[in-house]
């Protein structure tokens, strides 16, 4: 996955969001390429729920 970010009136790849820059890119490509979308949006959920409850 590769991300870019609009600087002045040109794009720049980045390697994290600046708007979220706490995503994890790596698990997130692990869904997006799911068939079924709301499979993928319920466990794209649970799983980052898991990862911040052993922060917490």
């Amino acid at each position: 996955m590769t991300i870019y970010c609009l600087r002045g009136e040109e794009y720049e790849q980045t390697s994290q969001s600046e708007l979220l820059p706490n995503l994890d890119l790596a698990l997130l490509a692990e869904y997006v390429v799911k068939n079924d979308p709301l499979d993928a949006i319920l466990e794209f959920r649970a799983k980052i729920s898991q990862t911040e409850s052993k922060i917490s």
